[in-house]
């Protein structure tokens, strides 16, 4: 948690900006203050993010659901490829990708949505049920992987982080 706080501890909610600039805003943050692996990935993710959304011009406060799933779902993928190439983490590794892959396949399969948090409520699911699946596994990379077994009941905490972009999941809940 040290690297997220040192990223976004400081931040006063809400921002006032486009969601590319908001999300560009997290790229740096995580790239320049939080440091480490989780920087570097997320810092990428965010940027993946950013880009997606750059790309298409679509902003959450004017958009129609359609048009900010698709978006989304764009930067999802596009973030899972940037991190998997960046570290070669994978599902089923116990990493952070075991949240955001299922998430960036749930918003690819949105095909229509009433409302912006219709569409983030259908991605939260798989995202918590990939970061519940995290605990019981042995983690092949990241920081847990050089803790062994005995980081195996713990769920990964990237994955639980990941779960937050899309929701609000009581920490109990893992």
């Amino acid at each position: 948690g040290q690297n997220m706080e040192a990223a976004f501890g400081d931040i006063t909610t809400p921002l006032k900006c486009s969601d590319e600039q908001a999300l560009e805003f997290f790229a740096h943050r995580m790239l320049v203050r939080a440091g480490g692996t989780s920087g570097a990935v997320l810092g990428t993710f965010f940027r993946e993010m950013s880009d997606a959304f750059a790309e298409t011009g679509v902003d959450s406060r004017d958009a129609g659901a359609g048009a900010f799933a698709k978006t989304l779902a764009t930067g999802l993928n596009h973030g899972v490829e940037a991190i998997t190439e960046l570290g070669g983490a994978k599902e089923g590794d116990n990493t952070l990708i075991d949240a955001l892959a299922p998430a960036a396949k749930a918003a690819s399969d949105i095909t229509s949505a009433e409302s912006i948090d219709e569409v983030l409520e259908r991605v939260f699911e798989p995202a918590v049920k990939g970061a519940k699946s995290t605990r019981g596994m042995a983690a092949k990379k990241g920081r847990a992987s050089y803790l062994g077994e005995s980081a195996s009941d713990v769920p990964d905490p990237g994955a639980i982080a990941v779960t937050w972009l899309f929701g609000e999941a009581a920490v109990d809940e893992f």
